[in-house]
């Protein structure tokens, strides 16, 4: 915090200031906006200062990061003038100067994040990555109801518009912020037998990182928990489309497991009866092994194909290749 830092200021009761990052930049002092108003430059420095609160930051390197291309006195001076604008949006008569923007001893800029701040970029990071810090399988009711109130505060990126090299960077961290805190709910409903819920979030998930080969397992799940067989397939096969046509790879060897596994028996788990209950120990540890071994097979026959690469031409070897990989799927579909 600033004040281990050893910065100076005054923090009053009752003053109110709401920063508002997500979508733009926008301050609020008690409901209403400050009566001066701010240039994009005053904007992006506060907006730095607020997501950075946790430290005092040297002239210097303010200068250096918001105005690399200027001589040094030209830069100190747009940084003299910076923060005596963003003083007056800060600080406006009403407010103690130093409540919100304070400088110490050696001339270091700090933003004083205290109780009667609110910002909304600062609030999600640090409700998403609390619970984050708790496995999904023991996240409480009321731990999911907070997350989940985080994610849905993201309704737009961080500082959109801004095209800064540091605030690009935070935009991208937010998000896959974001996608995380998204990702472990989704984990949460499942282990609570919900698949509806985690349904929708794993949606949300995809329509962000459409790639995210973890989220398309989650959706394959959730439909076979639902009762929709067809539909898990279906996700399957447009999944692997997808991975084929943007990537150039098939899915995973763990979504195909999946796929197999759900072909095959997801009709028995989505009945009530069975739906919410875990398998035993010894029947998993049973199904791990046999499935070990077919992915041993697989391992022998793929090492055959790569060596016969080195002993036949393009063509010879593809088609190797190929009758080697499909007798091992098929042994593979067959356990």
């Amino acid at each position: 915090m600033l004040a281990d830092e050893g910065i100076s200021g005054i923090m009053t009761e009752g003053t109110q200031l709401r920063v508002f990052l997500f979508g733009g930049f926008r301050i609020e002092h008690e409901g209403q906006a400050p009566e001066v108003r701010s240039t994009r430059a005053v904007q992006a420095l506060l907006a730095y200062l607020i997501l950075n609160h946790h430290c005092a930051h040297g002239r210097e390197e303010l200068q250096a990061l918001f105005w690399p291309d200027y001589h040094p006195h030209q830069a100190q001076r747009c940084l003299s003038t910076a923060l005596w604008r963003a003083r007056a949006v800060l600080e406006p008569p009403h407010v103690p100067r130093g409540t919100y923007l304070r400088a110490d001893a050696l001339g270091r800029i700090g933003f004083a994040y205290g109780a009667s701040v609110a910002a909304d970029a600062v609030e999600f990071r640090r409700a998403v990555e609390e619970q984050l810090r708790i496995p999904a399988a023991r996240l409480e009711p009321q731990a999911a109801a907070r997350l989940r109130h985080a994610v849905d505060q993201y309704t737009a990126g961080l500082l959109v518009g801004f095209d800064d090299e540091w605030a690009m960077g935070e935009r991208e961290r937010l998000n896959l912020l974001l996608l995380r805190g998204l990702e472990h709910l989704v984990g949460y409903h499942q282990g609570r037998a919900e698949p509806a819920e985690a349904f929708n979030l794993a949606v949300r998930i995809l329509e962000r990182d459409p790639l995210r080969e973890s989220v398309h397992r989650a959706v394959m799940l959730c439909h076979c928990r639902m009762g929709q067989r067809g539909l898990a397939v279906q996700h399957y096969r447009a999944c692997r489309e997808l991975l084929q046509r943007e990537l150039g790879v098939e899915p995973s060897g763990e979504t195909q497991a999946l796929f197999v596994e759900l072909s095959r028996g997801c009709d028995d788990e989505a009945k009530p009866s069975t739906r919410s209950k875990l398998r035993a120990p010894a029947a998993l540890r049973a199904e791990l092994r046999g499935t070990l071994a077919t992915l041993e097979v697989l391992r022998r026959h793929l090492e055959v194909a790569l060596d016969l690469i080195g002993e036949a031409d393009a063509g010879e070897a593809r088609s190797s290749v190929r009758a080697n990989v499909a007798s091992a799927l098929a042994q593979l579909a067959s356990e």
